[in-house]
């Protein structure tokens, strides 16, 4: 689940790079201040998000004691 949870942190920061890094292409020499701002929304989101993702894997952990996804798949009622 940890490795699950790092890859979704990893995708969301290389959507923000890449969106910073393509708001300077939309005319010479301006960057859009736009694309800075719904970044810095999207890493306190981003953040926000993996601190309940967090949360819920110590959860996991503390009642089922395992945090393999295809045991805790097989839980399902």
């Amino acid at each position: 689940m940890i490795r699950l949870i790092l890859g979704i942190e990893i995708l969301i920061n290389s959507a923000n790079l890449n969106f910073i890094a393509l708001s300077a292409y939309r005319s010479q020499g301006f960057i859009d201040p736009l694309a800075h701002s719904i970044v810095i929304v999207s890493i306190a989101l981003a953040g926000s998000v993996s601190a309940v993702a967090l949360a819920l894997i110590i959860r996991a952990y503390r009642h089922y004691g395992t945090l393999d996804i295809r045991v805790l798949k097989r839980l399902r009622g």
